[in-house]
């Protein structure tokens, strides 16, 4: 879903929520004069002060088993066409 970034900080920070988990940020790539990083500043500091944040990377599905499945899937779509 869609989050606002400013709505969502202010939940954390205020603790009306209790945690956030996520591998997308409000803005991919990174802008480099954009000194909070898309939320990732913030986000660390607050998860530094006891805050209930996981942040993982965009790709934390992929792994071996995954990479397996696809392939198989791949390879039949292949053989299948």
């Amino acid at each position: 879903g869609i989050v606002a970034r400013e709505a969502l900080l202010e939940a954390l920070t205020e603790k009306h929520l209790a945690g956030v988990a996520t591998d997308v940020f409000w803005r991919e790539p990174f802008d480099p004069a954009d000194q909070d990083q898309g939320g990732v500043t913030t986000l660390r500091k607050l998860e530094s002060e006891g805050g209930n944040i996981m942040l993982t990377p965009h790709v934390a599905g992929v792994t071996d088993f995954s990479a397996e499945v696809m392939s198989k899937y791949m390879v039949e779509s292949i053989e299948e066409f």
